[in-house]
């Protein structure tokens, strides 16, 4: 009895030991897998050696970022000064008139060239380095220069980025002129020139104001079709004008806006050649 008790036993201890080695082998197994799969990042020597990577990326983009800012700043410094000359140059003609006026020009010319030239190197560039009022100078010099070529760039790129409504309509009235005295293309031009005139129609401002800056649309709009020998429709868009701020029953309340004597110059001017065309 005692041998089968302690034959049992042994073969409990057996089992027993199996089970034990079976679970230390379980264990190791999952002791490797664990090793296998531990965290990179939580092992200290790597994130030492990575924070020292990124730091240095960091300071290398931050370095070139710095520079890069750097550079744009002294372009548009560059650009301030090109638009400052061109005013004084210009400035400089006011008190000029006749010989004296068309003398001062011929000699302006290759500087103010060479100005704009510059100007349109770096708008080519980056068209954001200049501002709308810079572009709308620029515009005009290249009028003033005869620059035909870079005449609509100049218009787009300052209407791409404009902010301020004046400038906007100065920029919209300088591609109407394009269209009707470089393209050739009146009803472009017109388009641009209704643009303005809608647009003055939803602006903020007091109905005088308002009905003054339509008026002045329309003695632009007169101008351009007779530079292209449209007479009849610069006749009529420049009634129009009168219509608005001098045939009217009050017309004192338009005396101290510059539209009045321009268009009345202008009406003079229309006549005095159309009479001179029917002689």
């Amino acid at each position: 009895m005692s041998e089968v008790k302690q034959s049992g036993f042994e073969k409990s201890i057996d089992e027993l030991s199996q089970k034990l080695e079976l679970r230390g082998k379980e264990i190791d197994s999952i002791q490797i897998e664990l090793s296998k799969k531990s965290k990179w990042w939580l092992n200290p020597s790597n994130l030492i050696s990575i924070t020292a990577v990124l730091l240095s990326v960091f300071a290398t983009i931050y370095s070139i970022q710095q520079e890069k800012k750097k550079d744009t700043n002294q372009i548009k410094l560059r650009v301030k000064e090109i638009v400052q000359r061109i005013n004084e140059i210009q400035s400089s003609f006011i008190s000029k008139k006749g010989q004296d006026l068309a003398n001062s020009h011929q000699l302006a010319l290759p500087e103010l060239s060479t100005l704009l030239d510059e100007a349109i190197s770096i708008s080519e560039k980056n068209k954001n380095i200049i501002n709308d009022s810079e572009y709308f100078n620029l515009v005009n010099t290249a009028y003033l220069t005869q620059k035909t070529e870079n005449i609509k760039f100049l218009i787009e790129s300052g209407l791409d980025i404009v902010d301020d409504v004046s400038t906007e309509f100065g920029l919209l009235n300088s591609l109407a002129k394009y269209h009707y005295e470089i393209e050739g293309n009146p009803l472009e031009g017109r388009k641009s020139i209704m643009l303005v005139i809608e647009k003055t129609k939803n602006q903020q401002v007091g109905e005088l104001m308002k009905i003054a800056n339509i008026a002045l649309e329309y003695y632009y709009w007169g101008s351009f079709e007779f530079s292209a020998g449209n007479y009849k429709v610069a006749d009529s868009t420049l009634q129009i004008a009168e219509n608005m701020v001098i045939n009217i029953d009050e017309p004192w309340k338009f005396s101290n806006y510059p539209v009045v004597d321009q268009i009345k110059l202008a009406r003079d001017f229309f006549d005095s050649n159309m009479a001179n065309r029917n002689q």
